[in-house]
Protein backbone atom coordinates (compact mmCIF):
# COMPACT_ATOMS: atom_id res chain seq x y z
CA UNK A 1 0.00 0.00 0.00
CA UNK A 2 2.87 2.29 0.72
CA UNK A 3 4.18 1.49 -2.68
CA UNK A 4 0.89 2.58 -4.26
CA UNK A 5 0.91 5.90 -2.40
CA UNK A 6 4.39 6.57 -3.50
CA UNK A 7 3.39 5.95 -7.09
CA UNK A 8 0.68 8.59 -6.85
CA UNK A 9 3.09 11.22 -5.55
CA UNK A 10 5.58 12.96 -7.72
CA UNK A 11 9.20 13.01 -7.11
CA UNK A 12 9.07 16.31 -5.16
CA UNK A 13 6.10 15.16 -2.98
CA UNK A 14 3.40 17.33 -4.75
CA UNK A 15 -0.20 16.24 -5.23
CA UNK A 16 -1.31 15.07 -8.63
CA UNK A 17 -2.33 17.78 -11.07
CA UNK A 18 -5.97 16.63 -11.28
CA UNK A 19 -6.47 17.03 -7.51
CA UNK A 20 -4.92 20.52 -7.54
CA UNK A 21 -7.17 21.57 -10.39
CA UNK A 22 -10.25 20.45 -8.44
CA UNK A 23 -9.20 22.41 -5.35
CA UNK A 24 -8.55 25.54 -7.42
CA UNK A 25 -11.99 25.31 -8.96
CA UNK A 26 -13.59 24.97 -5.55
CA UNK A 27 -11.62 27.98 -4.30
CA UNK A 28 -12.60 30.07 -7.34
CA UNK A 29 -16.24 29.08 -6.93
CA UNK A 30 -16.15 30.08 -3.27
CA UNK A 31 -14.58 33.43 -4.20
CA UNK A 32 -17.29 34.06 -6.82
CA UNK A 33 -20.04 33.19 -4.35
CA UNK A 34 -18.53 35.53 -1.76
CA UNK A 35 -18.25 38.29 -4.36
CA UNK A 36 -21.89 37.85 -5.40
CA UNK A 37 -23.00 37.81 -1.78
CA UNK A 38 -21.09 41.03 -1.02
CA UNK A 39 -22.51 42.72 -4.12
CA UNK A 40 -26.03 41.72 -3.16
CA UNK A 41 -25.55 43.06 0.35
CA UNK A 42 -24.10 46.31 -1.02
CA UNK A 43 -26.93 46.72 -3.52
CA UNK A 44 -29.44 46.02 -0.75
CA UNK A 45 -27.90 48.64 1.49
CA UNK A 46 -27.80 51.06 -1.42
CA UNK A 47 -31.47 50.48 -2.15
CA UNK A 48 -32.36 50.78 1.54
CA UNK A 49 -30.45 54.09 1.70
CA UNK A 50 -32.33 55.52 -1.27
CA UNK A 51 -35.67 54.42 0.16
CA UNK A 52 -34.82 56.00 3.50
CA UNK A 53 -33.83 59.28 1.89
CA UNK A 54 -37.01 59.24 -0.21
CA UNK A 55 -39.19 58.60 2.82
CA UNK A 56 -37.44 61.30 4.80
CA UNK A 57 -37.78 63.83 1.98
CA UNK A 58 -41.48 62.97 1.67
CA UNK A 59 -42.00 63.44 5.42
CA UNK A 60 -40.26 66.81 5.29
CA UNK A 61 -42.15 68.08 2.25
CA UNK A 62 -45.62 66.84 3.20
CA UNK A 63 -46.25 69.42 5.98
CA UNK A 64 -44.97 72.20 3.72
CA UNK A 65 -47.32 71.17 0.92
CA UNK A 66 -50.27 70.89 3.32
CA UNK A 67 -49.49 74.32 4.80
CA UNK A 68 -49.19 75.88 1.33
CA UNK A 69 -52.53 74.40 0.28
CA UNK A 70 -54.14 75.66 3.50
CA UNK A 71 -52.78 79.17 2.92
CA UNK A 72 -54.01 79.18 -0.69
CA UNK A 73 -57.45 78.02 0.41
CA UNK A 74 -57.60 80.66 3.14
CA UNK A 75 -56.55 83.43 0.74
CA UNK A 76 -59.10 82.29 -1.82
CA UNK A 77 -61.85 82.20 0.82
CA UNK A 78 -60.81 85.61 2.14
CA UNK A 79 -60.94 87.04 -1.36
CA UNK A 80 -64.39 85.62 -1.97
CA UNK A 81 -65.77 86.83 1.38
CA UNK A 82 -64.03 90.18 1.77
CA UNK A 83 -62.75 91.56 -1.51
CA UNK A 84 -65.83 90.79 -3.57
CA UNK A 85 -68.16 92.06 -0.83
CA UNK A 86 -66.15 95.03 0.41
CA UNK A 87 -63.74 96.98 -1.81
CA UNK A 88 -62.13 98.81 1.09
CA UNK A 89 -59.47 96.42 2.37
CA UNK A 90 -56.63 98.09 0.49
CA UNK A 91 -58.08 101.58 0.44
CA UNK A 92 -56.70 102.98 3.67
CA UNK A 93 -53.01 103.75 4.08
CA UNK A 94 -52.02 104.59 7.63
CA UNK A 95 -48.87 105.57 9.52
CA UNK A 96 -47.75 104.09 12.84
CA UNK A 97 -50.14 106.34 14.74
CA UNK A 98 -53.11 105.11 12.65
CA UNK A 99 -53.57 108.58 11.18
CA UNK A 100 -55.14 108.69 7.74
CA UNK A 101 -52.66 109.49 4.99
CA UNK A 102 -54.52 108.58 1.84
CA UNK A 103 -57.98 107.45 0.93
CA UNK A 104 -59.17 106.42 -2.52
CA UNK A 105 -62.76 106.92 -3.57
CA UNK A 106 -64.37 103.78 -5.03
CA UNK A 107 -65.22 104.18 -8.69
CA UNK A 108 -68.40 102.11 -8.59
CA UNK A 109 -71.20 104.62 -8.17
CA UNK A 110 -74.87 103.74 -8.49
CA UNK A 111 -76.92 105.08 -11.33
CA UNK A 112 -77.79 108.70 -10.78
CA UNK A 113 -81.45 109.32 -10.11
CA UNK A 114 -82.40 112.44 -11.98
CA UNK A 115 -83.66 115.23 -9.77
CA UNK A 116 -85.30 118.30 -11.24
CA UNK A 117 -86.73 120.72 -8.66
CA UNK A 118 -90.23 121.76 -9.58
CA UNK A 119 -92.34 124.25 -7.68
CA UNK A 120 -95.52 122.26 -8.16
CA UNK A 121 -93.98 119.04 -6.80
CA UNK A 122 -93.60 118.62 -3.07
CA UNK A 123 -93.80 115.86 -0.50
CA UNK A 124 -97.40 115.64 0.70
CA UNK A 125 -97.94 119.30 -0.23
CA UNK A 126 -95.45 120.40 2.42
CA UNK A 127 -93.27 122.34 0.02
CA UNK A 128 -90.45 119.88 0.58
CA UNK A 129 -89.00 118.44 -2.66
CA UNK A 130 -89.68 114.86 -3.70
CA UNK A 131 -86.47 112.78 -3.43
CA UNK A 132 -86.42 109.26 -4.83
CA UNK A 133 -84.59 106.31 -3.28
CA UNK A 134 -80.97 106.16 -4.43
CA UNK A 135 -80.73 109.89 -5.15
CA UNK A 136 -77.54 111.68 -4.25
CA UNK A 137 -79.22 114.50 -2.34
CA UNK A 138 -76.35 116.10 -0.40
CA UNK A 139 -72.61 116.36 0.18
CA UNK A 140 -71.15 116.11 3.67
CA UNK A 141 -68.09 117.95 5.00
CA UNK A 142 -66.63 117.81 8.50
CA UNK A 143 -64.25 120.43 9.82
CA UNK A 144 -60.66 119.19 9.90
CA UNK A 145 -61.24 116.09 7.79
CA UNK A 146 -58.93 115.19 4.93
CA UNK A 147 -61.83 113.54 3.15
CA UNK A 148 -63.99 116.20 1.50
CA UNK A 149 -67.35 116.41 -0.29
CA UNK A 150 -68.63 113.00 0.76
CA UNK A 151 -71.70 112.06 -1.31
CA UNK A 152 -74.88 111.41 0.69
CA UNK A 153 -77.49 109.06 -0.81
CA UNK A 154 -81.10 108.48 0.14
CA UNK A 155 -80.89 104.88 1.34
CA UNK A 156 -78.23 102.78 3.01
CA UNK A 157 -77.99 99.64 0.87
CA UNK A 158 -74.61 98.00 0.24
CA UNK A 159 -74.48 99.52 -3.24
CA UNK A 160 -75.08 103.03 -1.95
CA UNK A 161 -72.61 102.66 0.93
CA UNK A 162 -69.99 101.47 -1.55
CA UNK A 163 -70.30 104.84 -3.29
CA UNK A 164 -70.67 107.16 -0.30
CA UNK A 165 -72.64 107.46 2.92
CA UNK A 166 -76.31 106.62 3.20
CA UNK A 167 -79.34 108.04 4.95
CA UNK A 168 -81.60 105.60 6.75
CA UNK A 169 -85.01 105.77 5.06
CA UNK A 170 -86.71 105.62 8.46
CA UNK A 171 -85.27 109.01 9.38
CA UNK A 172 -85.94 112.53 8.04
CA UNK A 173 -84.17 114.99 5.76
CA UNK A 174 -82.45 118.16 6.88
CA UNK A 175 -85.02 120.89 7.47
CA UNK A 176 -87.82 118.54 8.55
CA UNK A 177 -87.44 119.21 12.28
CA UNK A 178 -86.42 115.63 13.10
CA UNK A 179 -83.43 113.30 13.32
CA UNK A 180 -81.35 112.76 10.17
CA UNK A 181 -79.52 109.42 10.44
CA UNK A 182 -76.50 108.83 8.20
CA UNK A 183 -74.14 105.84 8.25
CA UNK A 184 -70.94 105.05 6.37
CA UNK A 185 -68.09 102.56 6.21
CA UNK A 186 -65.35 103.05 8.78
CA UNK A 187 -62.72 101.92 6.28
CA UNK A 188 -63.50 104.76 3.87
CA UNK A 189 -65.78 107.77 4.30
CA UNK A 190 -66.11 107.61 8.09
CA UNK A 191 -62.54 106.61 8.93
CA UNK A 192 -62.03 109.93 10.75
CA UNK A 193 -65.39 109.96 12.55
CA UNK A 194 -63.82 108.48 15.68
CA UNK A 195 -61.57 111.56 16.00
CA UNK A 196 -64.36 114.15 15.92
CA UNK A 197 -64.48 116.48 18.92
CA UNK A 198 -67.42 118.33 20.46
CA UNK A 199 -67.81 121.74 18.83
CA UNK A 200 -66.66 120.56 15.38
CA UNK A 201 -68.54 122.15 12.47
CA UNK A 202 -70.43 119.84 10.11
CA UNK A 203 -72.05 120.96 6.85
CA UNK A 204 -74.70 119.35 4.67
CA UNK A 205 -75.04 120.96 1.25
CA UNK A 206 -78.32 119.54 -0.02
CA UNK A 207 -80.05 119.87 -3.37
CA UNK A 208 -82.55 122.23 -1.72
CA UNK A 209 -80.28 124.29 0.56
CA UNK A 210 -77.30 124.46 2.92
CA UNK A 211 -77.38 123.29 6.53
CA UNK A 212 -74.75 123.84 9.20
CA UNK A 213 -74.46 121.73 12.34
CA UNK A 214 -72.21 121.63 15.41
CA UNK A 215 -71.11 118.40 17.12
CA UNK A 216 -72.76 118.26 20.54
CA UNK A 217 -72.10 114.68 21.63
CA UNK A 218 -70.02 111.59 20.79
CA UNK A 219 -70.79 108.14 22.17
CA UNK A 220 -70.48 104.39 21.66
CA UNK A 221 -73.51 102.12 21.33
CA UNK A 222 -74.36 98.63 20.14
CA UNK A 223 -76.14 97.67 16.95
CA UNK A 224 -79.22 96.45 18.84
CA UNK A 225 -79.86 99.81 20.54
CA UNK A 226 -82.57 100.88 18.10
CA UNK A 227 -83.58 103.84 20.23
CA UNK A 228 -80.37 105.61 19.18
CA UNK A 229 -81.50 105.99 15.57
CA UNK A 230 -85.17 106.60 16.33
CA UNK A 231 -86.44 110.15 16.56
CA UNK A 232 -86.76 111.43 20.11
CA UNK A 233 -88.49 114.76 19.38
CA UNK A 234 -85.17 116.55 19.66
CA UNK A 235 -85.79 118.74 16.65
CA UNK A 236 -83.47 118.96 13.64
CA UNK A 237 -80.44 116.89 14.69
CA UNK A 238 -77.93 115.02 12.58
CA UNK A 239 -76.65 111.60 13.65
CA UNK A 240 -73.54 110.18 11.99
CA UNK A 241 -72.42 106.68 12.91
CA UNK A 242 -70.06 103.92 11.83
CA UNK A 243 -68.49 100.68 13.08
CA UNK A 244 -66.30 100.91 16.18
CA UNK A 245 -63.43 100.70 16.80
CA UNK A 246 -61.79 101.29 13.43
CA UNK A 247 -58.85 99.09 14.48
CA UNK A 248 -61.20 96.14 14.02
CA UNK A 249 -60.98 96.80 10.29
CA UNK A 250 -63.37 94.61 8.32
CA UNK A 251 -64.53 92.50 11.24
CA UNK A 252 -68.26 92.75 11.68
CA UNK A 253 -68.44 93.85 15.30
CA UNK A 254 -71.48 94.91 17.29
CA UNK A 255 -70.25 98.29 18.50
CA UNK A 256 -70.95 101.60 16.77
CA UNK A 257 -69.53 105.09 17.19
CA UNK A 258 -72.07 107.88 17.04
CA UNK A 259 -71.73 111.64 16.57
CA UNK A 260 -74.74 113.80 17.37
CA UNK A 261 -74.91 117.26 15.76
CA UNK A 262 -77.36 120.08 16.47
CA UNK A 263 -78.60 122.46 13.79
CA UNK A 264 -76.93 125.88 13.77
CA UNK A 265 -78.10 127.25 10.43
CA UNK A 266 -80.50 126.19 7.68
CA UNK A 267 -84.04 126.63 6.41
CA UNK A 268 -86.68 124.66 8.32
CA UNK A 269 -89.87 123.84 6.46
CA UNK A 270 -92.92 125.21 8.26
CA UNK A 271 -95.04 122.13 7.60
CA UNK A 272 -92.76 120.12 9.88
CA UNK A 273 -92.64 122.63 12.72
CA UNK A 274 -94.55 122.08 15.93
CA UNK A 275 -95.87 124.66 18.37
Amino acid sequence: MQKNMRKKQTADGALPESIMSLQEKETQQNDVEKSISCKQKFDGKKKDGKAYRTRRLFCLLLPVVIFALAVCSAVSLLYQIVFTKNPYLSVVVSDNNAELLSLVVPQSEPEEVAYTPQENQSMFHTGFPVISYGTKWATLNVEGWKRRDIPVYFGDSDTLLDAGVGMWIGSRFCGQNAKVVISGHVMTDFWELEDVKIGTAVSMDTIYGKYRYVVSETFVFTNDQNEVVLDQDEGDVLLLYTCYPRTEGLRRGTQRFGVKCTLAEGYEYEAYQTD
